[in-house]
């Protein structure tokens, strides 16, 4: 019984794919370290485990969205207040592609000048 489970389950996410990118500061392209990146299924599938994916940057601002279900598109965003990442925020789990560089910009927190 719990084989037949794993195997529906298996089907149900339609393989997976990943998805390889980094993240650069907007004014000055310097990477963004530690950052956290939420990719949400849109539109969202009925199959809960193609629904979210979360990743965080590494030391040199790369990142890998694992185990995205093929056919689906996530839009990526960044949870972080203050921090908008700019340009296509779309990503999906097909064939590999070369990483691709994504922006993100600070914005002031709450009112007063940006420094």
């Amino acid at each position: 019984m719990f084989r037949m489970w794993f195997a529906l389950g298996l089907m149900g996410c339609g393989g997976a794919g990943e998805y390889r990118g980094s993240l650069v500061n907007g004014m000055d392209a310097s990477p963004l370290v530690a950052v956290r990146i939420v990719a949400k299924a849109s539109p969202a599938p009925p199959d809960l485990t193609c629904q979210v994916r979360e990743t965080t940057t590494t030391a040199d601002g790369s990142f890998v969205l694992e185990n995205l279900c093929r056919d689906q598109n996530y839009v990526m965003s960044i949870p972080e207040p203050t921090l908008q990442m700019s340009g296509n925020t779309v990503v999906s789990g097909v064939e590999a592609m070369e990483p691709t560089t994504h922006q993100a910009w600070r914005s002031p927190d709450g009112q007063g000048l940006y420094r």
